[in-house]
């Protein structure tokens, strides 16, 4: 079965890096630009792992951090 990772970046670049490489790994891959999106993707897929940017327009990654421990 393959895992799910979202990937939380706003730098095109980096999160097409990002998921290429855990794509050839195996990953199944989402991403997500800001906060706001992230918490959405969380709330309806069900993920295996995200890696987490802390600078992220709308909410930063410690806000999406605080709003997942709730």
């Amino acid at each position: 079965m393959q895992k799910k990772l979202l990937i939380v970046e706003d730098d095109n670049f980096v999160a097409e890096l990002y998921s290429h490489q855990f794509a050839k790994n195996g990953f199944g891959t989402k991403v997500a630009k800001d906060g706001d999106e992230a918490l959405a993707i969380i709330k309806e897929e069900k993920l295996d792992a995200i890696l987490l940017d802390i600078m992220i327009p709308k909410i930063n990654g410690l806000g999406v951090l605080k709003r997942l421990k709730r």
